[in-house]
């Protein structure tokens, strides 16, 4: 049985959800006042800021006269641009052998030599075909935005501790916005930095009000802020750049939560960088045979890091001793994934999967460090066909992205086409046993599709989401409920039954379990 089953239909088409209240959504007609008049802070269009594209096919190669070099020049272009295939395809095929006198007797044996390299390379592209994409293509492929090429915001982060949010937006420029108490727009700022180009990832640094790290095509960058500055443009000058050969596309990246280390991955490096920022210096997880990763996930509690990679793997590290434990075998890549606030729980779905999957880790007294799986188990969230009183529509299917609260009691959820234009909404429980209990569907307006999901941390009265949609269009929705821990210390213990609605699901009641689908 599928889990959208039990959800009710989800706003007629015309209609936006603005809030949560008493467990349900509230949704207005766009056109009613009391659409803005609900709103916790005002919308932001990104389409309406963003001036340009930076993603162009162009090559700076244009702007130069060609003009002919010596030989040696050639091997040294040929070596810059394209490696050890450039060279022998230059003295195989180039001008090399016939400037160079006394030297047309190696073009034969270069020619054999390019034939074998390239014979290689193509059994590595068969294994990992993602390889032979461009850097653009393989941030589009595996990034959980699934507008990262074509839509107008490509990352969006709350700051941890401060009412301030990022966007990175399609011209790569990156914006802070402060805001006031009362939501209006305190100061805004604008990054950007010549080696700024494709960004695929931001993350504020937690216990820090003024650093950021941007994932991008050849490097990760480190901005630092000066909250106290007025400054509006912030230049190469307030930046930190961290490199590191063969790593790049650079396309998620992740802060310990309670240390100065700071984690990278690329899709075409096996290596996951560990960088000691303060020392710009890096060490390298290094694990061969999955392609290497596409997205890292911290947990909360800084003891595990989440690694999915572009075949069939993920790994799981623990923080102490960096050992993992790999996964394989499973029916597809790793889509999307998200850790319970206390570490213990993790949620992670495949790509063109209908079922979110949760395991839970137990920590060993005898061994701390070591990771003890104690359960799996899924949760299906197979599509589901709704007449309403404008058609057919369809609810639930494969998951584009999940979001988890800080409170770990609100779970939002995406989905890929043809459901997209809905976002689920769940009441989750980690007390004693792991419950989910479905809430309802957020809809936004007309012909617009969820492309970011992101809770803001320590919001006060419930939690506060925030989704960017396929128009630019950044909505905060606030869902307003009373957190268990604030009302744990004065339940009246004399008081009846809770009158709550039983979970759907319940992790210890196992009803439905995960089989042939993953193993150690």
């Amino acid at each position: 049985m599928s889990l959208i089953e039990a959800f009710c239909n989800p706003p007629s088409y015309g209609f936006v959800t603005v809030c949560e209240k008493n467990a349900q959504l509230l949704a207005f007609d766009v056109l009613d006042s009391r659409a803005k008049e609900l709103a916790l802070f005002p919308e932001l269009n990104a389409a309406v800021e963003l001036m340009r594209a930076s993603w162009s096919k162009e090559s700076a190669r244009a702007a130069f006269v060609e003009h002919s070099d010596s030989a040696r020049k050639q091997l040294l272009k040929a070596w810059f641009e394209h490696g050890l295939t450039g060279i022998l395809d230059e003295i195989a095929y180039g001008q090399f052998a016939e400037q160079t006198p006394g030297m047309r007797f190696i073009s034969h044996p270069a020619r054999f030599a390019l034939w074998f390299v390239r014979w290689i390379n193509s059994m590595h592209g068969f294994l990992f075909p993602h390889l032979a994409l461009s850097n653009g293509d393989l941030i589009s492929e595996f990034s959980t935005n699934p507008m990262w090429k074509d839509g107008f915001v490509r990352c969006f982060a709350w700051h941890p501790h401060v009412p301030e949010f990022a966007i990175a937006m399609k011209d790569d420029f990156v914006h802070i916005r402060s805001l006031e108490s009362n939501g209006s727009l305190a100061v805004e700022r604008t990054l950007k930095h010549k080696l700024q180009k494709g960004v695929a990832d931001i993350a504020w640094k937690p216990l820090s009000s003024s650093i950021l790290a941007v994932a991008c095509q050849s490097c990760v960058l480190i901005w630092k802020i000066d909250p106290l500055s007025m400054a509006t443009h912030l230049w190469s000058s307030a930046v930190q750049t961290l490199t590191h050969p063969g790593h790049c596309p650079v396309i998620s990246i992740a802060w310990c939560p309670d240390e100065g280390l700071l984690v990278s991955a690329s899709p075409t490096d096996t290596s996951i960088l560990v960088w000691n920022v303060a020392m710009d210096d890096c060490v390298p997880l290094k694990r061969f045979g999955s392609g290497g990763s596409t997205f890292l996930k911290w947990s909360p509690d800084g003891s595990k890091l989440f690694s999915a990679c572009p075949s069939s793997v993920f790994r799981i590290w623990e923080c102490v001793n960096w050992t993992c434990q790999k996964w394989t075998k499973l029916l597809a890549r790793c889509q999307s994934a998200c850790w319970s606030p206390d570490g213990k729980i993790l949620l992670f779905t495949l790509h063109d999967e209908e079922v979110i999957y949760s395991l839970t880790f137990q920590s060993d007294s005898s061994n701390p460090t070591a990771l003890t799986k104690t359960q799996i188990s899924a949760i299906k969230v197979s599509a589901v066909n709704r007449d309403t009183e404008t058609g057919l529509i369809s609810l639930g299917g494969p998951v584009q992205d999940m979001a988890w609260d800080s409170n770990g009691e609100r779970l939002a959820v995406s989905f890929m086409d043809p459901s997209a234009q809905f976002v689920a909404i769940f009441q989750t429980s980690l007390e004693t046993i792991f419950e989910i209990i479905p809430i309802g569907f957020i809809r936004g307006r007309p012909d617009e599709t969820a492309t970011i999901l992101s809770f803001r941390p320590k919001f006060v009265g419930g939690s506060l989401l925030t989704i960017v949609w396929s128009s630019g269009r950044i909505a905060h929705i606030p869902l307003y409920y009373a957190p268990r821990r604030q009302i744990s210390d004065i339940v009246d213990p004399f008081s009846s039954v809770s009158t709550m609605h039983r979970p759907l699901f319940t992790k210890m009641a196992g009803s439905l379990s995960l089989i042939k689908c993953i193993e150690l």
